[in-house]
């Protein structure tokens, strides 16, 4: 298949162009490069729009690469994850897209189905995470729901045992409260030990199980 470039700059504006259309603009942004630029992984932070929005804001990363080492992605969300092996996940969407033939048109795609339906997932995500913050759990009950996720194939045993450590010994002092918030955010670390297809592919399958958990 014929390679197709998509350049850093390219990509980092048709995100904020897009999301400015719609009433969103950019907060901060950052961005981390490898291989003297041929890798790119940035972050971008939409401007709350109220005070809710202040401690989870909506935010879009961004990953390229020009050297065909990693696809082209998209995730977006209140709640986004990342690691410097280029692996992320959005609790809203995740898109990875090899370059090849048309990936500028289904990067566009995938840009104008996220943005016209953001808000209204923004919204629902952020009252699905407060109630998620208003369910606590015991350790044990932790424990219990990380063995259900290893046996149904969410967690493979690597995955497991960091999401575990995890739970046991928070490392961001927003995840020691002892409640379904916390043991989400150390199911996703967990899952990103694994590879950019299994990221993808578990993401949704663990929110999809804690959405199930705090639904109404």
């Amino acid at each position: 298949k014929s390679y197709m470039p998509v350049g850093h700059r390219e990509l980092r504006d048709e995100v904020v162009s897009r999301f400015a259309n719609a009433g969103r603009y950019v907060d901060n942004e950052g961005y981390h490069m490898r291989k003297e630029g041929d890798v790119l992984l940035g972050m971008i932070v939409f401007k709350p729009q109220c005070k809710a929005e202040e401690v989870k804001p909506l935010t879009a990363l961004v990953r390229n690469s020009y050297d065909k080492s990693f696809s082209a992605g998209l995730a977006i969300g209140p709640s986004v994850s990342y690691c410097l092996n280029m692996c992320i996940g959005g609790s809203d969407v995740t898109f990875l897209r090899k370059h090849t033939k048309n990936v500028w048109r289904d990067l566009r795609v995938i840009l104008d189905e996220a943005v016209s339906t953001a808000e209204e997932r923004y919204q629902n995500r952020l009252e699905e995470i407060g109630r998620m913050e208003q369910l606590r759990l015991t350790d044990t009950a932790g424990y219990e729901i990380l063995g259900h996720l290893a046996g149904v194939d969410i967690l493979k045993p690597r995955m497991f045992s960091s999401a575990m450590k995890e739970w046991k010994e928070p490392r961001f002092e927003a995840f020691k409260e002892r409640n379904a918030w916390s043991l989400y955010n150390a199911v996703t670390w967990g899952i990103k030990n694994g590879s950019p297809e299994h990221v993808v592919k578990k993401n949704p399958d663990a929110h999809e199980f804690f959405a199930a958990l705090v639904a109404d």
